[in-house]
């Protein structure tokens, strides 16, 4: 019966895939599993399971059914996951709607990015601007072409969902390829999928720290300890690895 428990504190905890995405669908298989079992059950078993679901219940509503969960979120930017097959269609439609509101949160920093393709406006800036115009033509206007960042985070969403992804896909790695296609949604993107969904990889770090600081190296000051972790934890992400030796020769 710990099984179950066991397979997906597994996953929830790996290294080789980002593991935010993972927590909604996990948790969604754990209470179907143990539905099953309780229909399944003799009388013995069946008070346990039927406690595990009343728990798996109570844990799903408190902290992964609101509308504004970091986990939904977390499951709309991973392209490997972005169709949400676990999830009925009002649960959907909540995940991309915090979503937006992320995009629109982050793209109001970005209002005035330079790097920006065209200047980005939120709707209160394209108001303003609009009774500054004198009801000058569009070509004319301050606000000329450019895109609100309604609009931008509409284009974004819809391409974005519209696009094939190849399966397997990494998910980090796909975001940094497509970051100047999606300016606003590969931010969003990146700090989402960057949450550990279970404390093991703080415990190893912590753990990773007690190696380095021995009785020998107890002089070891705060900043050589930290790149030193940073390192360690680096050269067991073999892309990551990589640009990091490379970055060393300049």
């Amino acid at each position: 019966m710990l099984k179950p428990f066991a397979s997906a504190t597994k996953e929830l905890s790996g290294t080789k895939y980002v593991t935010a995405s993972l927590v909604v669908k996990t948790w969604k298989r754990l209470m179907i599993t143990f539905k099953r079992l309780h229909s399944k059950d003799g009388v013995r078993t069946q008070g346990l399971t039927r406690s595990i679901l009343c728990y798996l219940q109570e844990v799903w509503d408190k902290h992964l059914a609101s509308s504004d969960s970091i986990w939904k979120v977390a499951c709309t930017v991973d392209p490997n996951y972005k169709k949400l097959k676990f999830l009925n269609e009002e649960e959907k439609a909540d995940a991309w709607d915090a979503l937006v509101r992320e995009m629109k949160t982050v793209g109001a920093t970005l209002a005035y990015d330079d790097d920006a393709a065209s200047p980005v406006h939120t709707d209160d800036d394209l108001d303003s601007l609009s009774e500054d115009s004198n009801g000058l033509d569009d070509a004319d206007s301050p606000i000329g072409s450019s895109l609100t960042l309604s609009e931008r985070i509409d284009i974004e969403i819809r391409s974005y969902k519209d696009q094939n992804i190849a399966k397997k896909e990494k998910p980090l790695q796909w975001w940094n390829a497509n970051k100047e296609t999606y300016k606003i949604l590969s931010r969003v993107a990146r700090v989402y999928l960057g949450i550990n969904a279970a404390s093991t990889q703080i415990e190893r770090t912590f753990s990773a720290a007690k190696q380095l600081t021995s009785g020998r190296r107890n002089r070891t000051g705060a900043k050589l300890l930290g790149v030193m972790i940073y390192l360690n934890a680096c050269s067991k992400v073999p892309w990551l690895w990589e640009a990091v030796m490379k970055a060393s020769k300049y």
